[in-house]
């Protein structure tokens, strides 16, 4: 089983990729 930091770091880069088009998008609209 891997340490929990590393379970952690995976579950923040994934978010990161899931989030980042959709923050793009909102960015866009702002500007």
């Amino acid at each position: 089983m891997e340490p929990l930091s590393r379970q952690l770091s995976n579950l923040s880069e994934e978010r990161t990729i899931t989030i980042t088009p959709q923050c793009d998008k909102a960015i866009s609209s702002v500007q």
